[in-house]
């Protein structure tokens, strides 16, 4: 003989389907998340947590392949930003190290370096702010997402350890963090330039480096560097450049008398 059920059964039924259906989304979208670890960050994901790690910053801890992966997307990105808005850019840094000596970025690089003379600062915001679409980020950093997606910030744009600096920056997107410094450099001597706003990380370059510009083919796209890049790297890492050391600024940290032994400077 079949038996109706009670309201109250009825009641228990529906709610132990409701806790099953929750526990099949909650599981659901953990394995989503399981599986885009799998795949790696990508444009809307966060960093991954080991770039951002501060424990590892500065040392030779590899950085996970999808955000070199994405730092190399950037450069080419940011490269013809620059390009398409005629506005005079150069690889610097890490950054042009890795793709002079190495064909590629730094295995253990979490960021991009570009330079840029700072008469030209108000053109870039110019350029940038009129193609992008105002955004405030949840860490508080006010700029334009672009139409690529990338994040352009004028000023103040935060680091990994949510530290601010006083440059223009450049971010992956509004959600990954991944991010390129744009550093602005002033004559500072007669035949001399130096990156400003930010205290004396590195030390002067000579004027012809960044006067004069040449392109460098990297993945198939023309980036400007300065001209005589070895030279240009010389200045900024000692002559032993083309040696890989990834604990440099460890044994030669910005502003210290360690840096400027190497370079020559004291």
């Amino acid at each position: 003989m079949n038996t109706v059920p009670t309201k109250s059964e009825d009641k228990k039924n529906a709610s132990s389907r409701k806790i099953s259906q929750g526990a099949q989304i909650s599981n659901l979208r953990r394995a989503l998340k399981n599986l885009e670890k799998l795949k790696g960050c990508s444009r809307s994901s966060e960093v991954c947590l080991e770039t951002k790690d501060q424990n590892t910053f500065r040392t030779e801890a590899l950085t996970p392949k999808c955000c070199i992966a994405n730092l190399s997307t950037m450069l080419i990105e940011i490269a013809q930003l620059f390009s398409r808005y005629e506005i005079p850019y150069w690889l610097d840094g890490g950054s042009l190290l890795g793709v002079v000596r190495e064909g590629g970025l730094l295995a253990w690089d979490r960021d991009i370096d570009f330079g840029f003379h700072a008469q030209d600062e108000h053109r870039i915001f110019e350029a940038l702010s009129s193609e992008g679409k105002p955004h405030r980020s949840p860490q508080g950093d006010i700029g334009f997402v672009l139409q690529s997606g990338l994040f352009y910030v004028p000023n103040w744009g935060r680091d990994y350890g949510d530290r601010p600096a006083q440059i223009p920056r450049i971010y992956y997107s509004a959600t990954n963090h991944l991010y390129a410094d744009i550093y602005p450099y002033y004559r500072t001597l007669p035949g001399k330039f130096g990156i400003g706003r930010i205290g004396s990380f590195t030390f002067d370059i000579k004027e012809e480096n960044i006067l004069n510009l040449e392109y460098l083919k990297w993945r198939g796209q023309k980036i400007l560097t300065p001209s005589d890049p070895e030279s240009f790297l010389s200045q900024r890492f000692g002559d032993d450049w083309m040696t890989p050391d990834p604990n440099f600024y460890q044994k030669y940290p910005p502003h210290s008398d360690e840096l400027k032994a190497k370079l020559n400077v004291l």
